[in-house]
């Protein structure tokens, strides 16, 4: 259970690191309107959830197979360990467009942000690289509670963006997640090049 926590926790810490998705609910929460950043979070969680279905399909069929498990632990592993450098590089400044319009279409909110989303098909392979140590796990539970973790960030930047706008401003704010997700990404890629040495072992034995 605890593990599937952990899985949670690095789904809610790297949702909010800044890129496209966050910075486009967090635009839209500064307008003023939690029910017009709700439908940014939602659009962008509905092809987080397009993602996690392609991964689930393509992952669960090959999770015994050491060939499979040594080159997406490997390539995982290099990419979130460069994830890791950028967000430990990153000075967390931001740039907010505020928008002052008399009427809000949530329906085109709701669609950019799906399309901002699945612009990004390297979401594939950040969601294929951190689920690879659950793959001997339940993978539906696994892909439920990085899901869980992805949404509960997202609605927690649109609320906050609409009710303490000072503090979600304040460049500090980023510069934390940067630094912990950062950290947190290292350990991961550390653990995945473990699982590449484990299954070359497998292989050559």
């Amino acid at each position: 259970m605890l593990k599937y926590l952990e899985l949670s926790i690095l789904g809610f810490l790297a949702a909010l690191t800044p890129g496209p998705d966050s910075l486009f609910v967090l635009k839209n929460g500064l307008r003023g309107n939690f029910k017009n950043a709700l439908f940014a979070a939602l659009g962008i969680l509905v092809g987080n959830l397009v993602y996690l279905s392609l991964v689930y399909f393509g992952l669960t069929s090959l999770a015994k197979n050491p060939y499979f498990l040594a080159l997406v632990s490997f390539f995982g592993g290099v990419y979130l360990l460069y994830l890791a450098i950028l967000s430990l590089r990153e000075k967390g400044k931001i740039k907010v467009e505020f928008e002052n319009k008399e009427s809000i279409n949530y329906k085109n909110t709701f669609i950019k942000a799906l399309l901002i989303n699945l612009s990004n098909p390297k979401a594939i392979l950040f969601f294929s690289s951190v689920l690879v140590p659950f793959l001997k796990k339940n993978i539906k539970v696994s892909l439920l509670f990085l899901y869980i973790g992805i949404s509960f960030a997202f609605f927690t930047v649109a609320l906050l963006s609409t009710k303490i706008k000072s503090f979600i401003e304040k460049e500090i704010f980023f510069k934390i997640i940067n630094k912990v997700v950062g950290i947190l990404f290292l350990i991961f890629s550390y653990k995945l090049f473990l699982q590449t040495y484990e299954a070359i072992k497998q292989i050559l034995s």
